[in-house]
């Protein structure tokens, strides 16, 4: 067939691949054919291709032609011989020249720019040193035809600005092609010959650029002018295209090139079109973010200096006219100024010095930066925002260098500049910083347009600002910059802050509608507890003494302290307000500790204004205001430290004194329960309305010097012990109470934590340890169905439960300190709650045995249908699971339940199943909680409390759990227990627990995954968690669950397999696999100092978790390999450092085969050089030099059945992994080894970035010729 045949019979293939109407078989036939053309004779290709983008075709037809000869340029050039190419190359210019004649479509235009752009980049230096002349005689024939040379410029040093480092798309061991460094040499080769042609000829490019921006502007204008449209359009298409061009060499032309060639000038005179600025001001924005060498001259700084001055002369012309109002600002406008904003933010960031040598100019600069961030356009001042932050940073750190050292020697010039700029940050700005940030931390949601104070004519944030990410990240920047004037100048934030907030409030007072205004306030919280905190706990507070700023700023804060605590606020939102204003206050109150008891008698004051809450949802808003008010309480203990400890201990003392009680009636009252019987020594306990105690707190007062409103302050245990027997006070409220108590106790050092933790639990032990509830509701499951009928009682129980887990969290072992192993007798003993667990545990281990026998079969069949229902997952779970939106559920809202919760008084009401469903889900969670938390007390839980019982109520009905509730059970109680467990205890507890664990869950877990792998669903048994919803929503759910649930047991392999658990396992070893040192431990000293090495001695054990590991690396779940792979990792160096000829079998056969097997699997992408790091270790450790050979022969069959690898391939790859010790450059060679061995077939070490394209122009490259490309360079 001849060429005209052949482009015909192309041509008709590009419109059936292309055509909407063609069918499917037509449009895939069409396919294969082209490509079959693409693969074919590359002259036939090239001949078919310049004809097809003659004229005669349709765009359609050329623009694939077009690209066609570029996959010809980039992937079959070096087929063409010498002359074959340069005849190319000539047609190709003519063809350029050609189109430029006809005028044609800009697309076509393009696509001829880009090609002669590939030709150079491929033939070279050569090649472009002979068209420079011809290019610079061509653009002077026409607009048109100075638009392709400008296109041609622009994509030309595409393979510099676009770089493509990562040239690991080549890495494949290969031995018959071009070898790895050899293709990084000649393809680093080319590009620095094409960008030291390119920087050679920049004497030539750049004038002529700066010509035709001249030449073509001035002809715009002038053809405008005389009504000569179509000739003005084509001069503007000239000088936006030459724009593209200079913007393509801003990045990496040396930038006094673009000062002497009047690049620089140019644009910025074109700053001033309305047509142009944008394509200009781009320019501006690429050479103001490089960043500045370290051997600039001069002249470096002088064209930087010159660009300052044209951004900041241009801004001043907008800022001017923005702020006096003067003309209407479009849409164009502002993103020109945000563009010129960016441009100077870069150029501060990047290029200081540039502008701190000139005084004036600095302040100029900063005044320019200071109007953007005040502007009213939210896009303006968010770019000036990251700049403020930066600088601001940098101002604090090197504020803190010279106060460290009191010296600036050491300091490098870049950190000299910077001190230079601190004067210039003075009050005003600062002032103006806060005054902005202040403002636009309230949404536009949720502002009254007709209040000033919502931000007056500023543009807040709303839901429909784009491209700026969420509001929560723009309040922690505007939080984070509020902190660090703070810091920066102390004294003014606190002003300010103060200031504002007592305008709000006195502006909310005179308003006819408060509530329409409340947003402000609440906007306003988050900026005084940032304030107070960087000004209170801030670096001037290192040793605990007020500084001369802080004594100042508590003079400044006492007329807001005295504003908040004259307000008489009660309705919910305003108390729930003022609440969080009084807790912001904590850390002024450690340096201000005589008003600790106004605030802390105002809470209770807002706490008691508030109606105990039944179960009316008209009341639920006032129920979550108590329970802010009773948070509210330990966010105070935690940030006034100590300063709460005399309002609890003193009035203690006192109570002695009235009552003649060592415990305090107070305090016992406040352990006391909504529901629970316990017999108080006093019954008539504390009345604050009596006179005895109203005298004596008015002596107490007059003591002290004061006298809080009401005319007497109780103690903080005594006014809580009141409220509670009055009825004023839930279980879940006074819960809360308890846990500030630890907080406030702790602070007073660890015999008062001790004394604390003794005096709320004892009280509680009385209900909790009596044998008739326990016998009555937790001896069969018959009792606990009983028991979800007892409302106030089951709710006592559950807030029981919850106050033990507080009193551990509050009193356990810092994190970092959870390897108790080596623990003395002496050191458990001291932990508060350690001679409270014998108590504690029993009569929970029970209620979860109770528990967890609902699920099984024979039990769940015979329950009522209330109780069925509650044990299905509530609508919040499964969304949840779904990864819908849904609105986080908080565990308060459980702990806040109560027995008068329900609308009754004689306790006798039936709670419904979501009652029953939170209850189950809230007990659950805390007694898992309770035990896992008990691990951390010492050898004390793991010494004194029964297995037998933690097996029965973990265990007993482990194989009818459901997936979730096996993933938490894991979580919370089994990963602490493993972390915590001593060595000598192993055998007691890890045996006991872990083997029905592994395997169960194995065996479930292979049972899902098999369902899920071959027929599309996870087999998962959470038979009462899962009901109702379509077919695809139960699919996606059990898939999550059957994901978490293997993530979660390969998480406990991987703490397992920790080096803290098995400190008796040496290091990796270098070299090969021979113990040849005597004085290397014995196997069994390593065995049994090691968790793995427990694990593999008991081969009940064992067997699961070996199974499960390899199944792990086959199953499509990346994070559960990861942390098998761990696992494997330890199991790898213990038969490294043992002589167990089973264990080292294991190792070299079946995880070496699980291991190659797992990379072949894309979901193991994010894991696949641990998962090669193994592989490496394997074959190190076990290779030929090894003496034991049944090993050897294992894992080498295997490599050599593997389709790609002959024995010569093996033995040099063993040469040339000898010939290195360095870990990562095997581990590289074994990466290679195995990719090349599977055909480029283990999807995990697949490479997926493609090689460097001209972006706009063509798509990607298949990856068969992406490798093809680069090992032909």
């Amino acid at each position: 067939m001849d060429s005209n045949g052949t482009a015909s019979e192309v041509a008709r293939a590009i419109g059936a691949a292309l055509g909407w109407n063609s069918s499917s078989d037509d449009r895939k036939s069409a396919m294969a054919y082209l490509e079959s053309v693409k693969a074919g004779d590359v002259r036939v290709l090239a001949s078919t291709s310049f004809l097809l983008v003659k004229k005669d075709w349709s765009s359609e037809v050329r623009l694939h032609a077009f690209k066609l000869l570029q996959h010809l340029v980039r992937l079959r050039w070096d087929e063409l011989s010498p002359e074959e190419r340069r005849e190319f190359a000539k047609v190709s210019i003519d063809l350029m020249n050609e189109i430029a004649n006809s005028c044609e479509e800009w697309a076509l235009k393009s696509q001829t720019a880009a090609l002669i752009a590939e030709i150079v980049r491929r033939e070279g230096l050569s090649l472009w040193q002979e068209l420079v002349p011809s290019l610079l005689s061509l653009s002077s024939s026409g607009p048109t035809h100075a638009e392709m040379v400008c296109m041609m410029l622009r994509w030309l040093p595409e393979d510099i600005t676009v770089h493509n480092e990562d040239l690991e798309a080549i890495d494949i061991f290969c031995t018959q092609l071009i070898p790895l460094f050899l293709c990084k040499i000649y393809a680093g080769d080319r590009r620095r010959l094409l960008l030291r042609g390119l920087t050679e000829s920049l004497p030539d490019i750049l004038p002529l650029l700066y010509t035709l921006l001249e030449r073509h502007f001035g002809a715009a204008i002038t053809e405008a002018g005389r009504q000569q449209l179509d000739i003005a359009k084509q001069h503007a298409a000239a000088v936006t295209a030459t724009l593209n061009a200079i913007n393509a060499y801003a990045e990496w032309a040396p930038l006094p090139y673009l000062s002497k060639y009047g690049t620089i000038h140019g644009c910025g005179f074109l700053l001033s079109s309305p047509d142009f600025r944008l394509h200009a001001c781009e320019f501006f924005k690429l050479v103001s973010s490089r960043k500045r060498p370290v051997d600039a001259d001069s002249d470096y700084d002088s064209a930087m200096s010159s660009i300052l001055v044209i951004l900041m002369n241009v801004s001043t012309d907008f800022l001017n006219r923005s702020e006096s109002g003067y003309g209407i600002i479009n849409d164009s406008e502002y993103e020109f100024a945000e563009c010129l904003c960016e441009s100077l933010v870069s150029l501060g960031s990047m290029n200081l010095q540039c502008i701190t040598g000139d005084s004036e100019r600095l302040s100029l600069y900063l005044q320019k930066m200071v109007q953007y961030f005040k502007h009213y356009k939210l896009e303006l001042h968010y770019q000036s925002l990251t700049f403020w932050l930066a600088l601001m940073r940098d101002l604090i750190s090197k504020q803190k260098t010279s106060a460290g050292d009191g010296s600036a020697d050491d300091l490098t010039s870049g950190d000299n500049q910077k001190r230079k700029l601190i004067p210039f940050v003075n009050d005003e700005i600062c002032s103006i910083m806060l005054d902005i940030s202040f403002q636009r931390m309230l949404k536009k949601e949720k502002a009254n347009p007709g209040n000033e104070l919502s931000g007056g004519a500023l543009e807040l944030w709303g839901d429909d600002f784009e491209g700026k990410g969420e509001f929560g990240q723009y309040r922690s920047k505007l939080l984070e910059l509020i902190r660090l004037v703070a810091s920066f100048k102390p004294l003014i934030a606190v002003t300010k802050v103060s200031d504002r907030v007592i305008l709000i409030i006195k502006n909310l007072l005179l308003a006819p509608l408060p509530s329409g205004n409340l947003a402000v306030l609440e906007s306003m919280q988050l900026a005084v507890e940032n304030v107070l905190g960087t000004v209170f706990d801030g670096p001037n507070d290192d040793n605990g003494s007020s500084s001369d700023v802080q004594l100042a700023s508590c003079s400044v804060l006492e007329g807001l302290l005295q504003q908040l605590l004259s307000l008489k606020w009660t309705e919910p939102e305003f108390v729930e307000v003022l609440g969080h204003y009084l807790e912001a206050l904590g850390p002024f109150l450690k340096h201000y500790p005589d008003a600790v008891g106004s605030v802390i008698n105002k809470l209770f004051e807002l706490l008691t204004s508030l109606p105990i809450v039944l179960k009316d949802p008209a009341t639920s808003r006032a129920r979550h205001a108590r329970l802010q008010i009773c948070t509210s309480f330990i966010r105070l203990a935690k940030t006034a430290d100590s300063r709460l400890l005399p309002h609890m201990k003193d009035y203690q003392e006192e109570d002695e004194r009235l009552y003649g009680n060592e415990e305090g009636d107070g305090l016992q009252m406040l352990c006391n329960g909504d529901g629970c019987d316990i017999v108080m020594d006093k019954e008539d306990g504390l009345q604050m309305g009596s006179n005895e105690v109203n005298e004596a707190e008015a002596e107490k007062g007059e003591k002290r010097g004061k006298q809080p409103a009401g005319g007497f302050f109780l103690g903080i245990a005594d006014t809580v012990a009141y409220l509670q027997k009055e009825g004023q006070l839930l279980r879940g409220e006074h819960n809360i109470f308890g846990e500030a108590f630890l907080i406030i106790a702790s602070a007073a050092g660890p015999q008062q934590q001790q004394e604390v933790m003794t005096w709320l639990l004892e009280p509680l032990s009385t209900q909790w340890t009596q044998l008739e509830w326990q016998n009555s509701y937790l001896s069969d499951p018959a009792g606990l169905v009983k028991l979800c009928t007892e409302t106030q009682f089951m709710w006592s129980l559950f807030h029981t439960v919850t106050f033990f887990e507080k009193a551990l969290k509050r009193s356990g072992v810092r994190k970092g300190n959870s390897n108790l192993n080596n623990s003395t007798a002496s050191s458990f003993q001291s932990h508060p709650l350690a001679s409270h667990l014998p108590w504690m545990l029993p009569p929970l281990l029970k209620l979860l045995r109770a528990m967890h026998s609902l699920w099984s079969p024979p039990v769940a069949q015979l329950l009522p249908g209330q109780i069925k229902a509650a044990m299905i997952m509530s609508d919040f779970e499964r969304t949840s699971l779904l990864g819908e939106s849904n609105p986080k559920v908080s565990k308060s809202a459980i702990n806040s339940a109560d027995g008068f919760h329900l609308n009754m008084k004689d306790g006798n009401a039936e709670p419904n199943e979501v009652d029953i469903r939170n209850w189950l889900k809230g007990i659950r969670e805390s007694g898992y909680n309770v035990l896992g938390l008990s691990t951390t007390v010492g050898e004390s839980f793991f010494r004194c409390t029964d297995i037998e019982a933690i097996d029965l109520a973990l265990m007993e009905n482990i194989n009818s759990m459901e997936f979730r509730h096996i993933r938490q059970l894991v979580h919370s109680i089994l990963i602490p227990l493993v972390k915590n467990c001593p060595s000598d205890l192993w055998d007691v507890w890890l045996k006991r627990l872990l083997y029905p664990l592994f395997v169960y869950s194995h065996q479930a877990l292979r049972c899902s995954w098999s369902g899920l792998l071959d027929e599309g669903r996870a087999k998962v048994p959470d038979l009462h968690g899962i009901v109702g919803g379509s077919d695809l929503k139960v699919e996606v759910m059990e898939e999550k669950l059957l994901r978490d649930l293997t993530r979660e047991i390969c998480s406990l392999l991987s703490v397992l397999g920790s080096s803290g658990l098995n400190s008796g396992i040496p290091s990796e070893q270098s070299g090969h696999g021979g113990r040849s040192d005597v004085s290397a431990p014995k196997d069994s000293d390593i065995m049994s100092s090691s968790a793995v090495g427990f694990l593999l001695k008991n081969k009940d054990i064992a067997l699961p978790v070996l199974h499960l590991c390899l199944d792990a690396f086959r199953w499509t779940d990346g994070e559960a390999a990861i942390k098998a792979a761990s696992f494997c990792g330890t199991v790898v160096l213990l038969a490294i450092s043992t002589d167990n000829v089973e264990l080292r079998q294991f190792v070299c056969k079946d995880l070496f085969s699980a291991i190659i097997q797992g990379l072949a699997l894309e979901s193991n992408a994010f894991t696949s050089a641990d998962l090669v790091g193994l592989c490496r270790e394997i074959f190190v450790n076990f290779c030929s030099k090894d003496p034991a050979p049944r090993q050897i022969t294992s894992y080498l069959k295997f490599l050599l059945s593997l389709p790609c690898i002959g024995h010569q391939d093996l033995l040099a790859f063993e040469e040339a992994l000898g010939k290195t010790t360095s870990p990562k450059e095997q581990k590289q060679l074994m990466k290679s080894f195995l990719l090349v061995g599977t055909g480029n077939q283990l999807k995990a070490l697949a490479i997926q970035k493609s090689v460097n394209v001209i972006t706009n122009v063509v798509g990607k490259i298949p990856l068969p010729y992406t490798f093809h490309y680069f090992l032909c360079i």
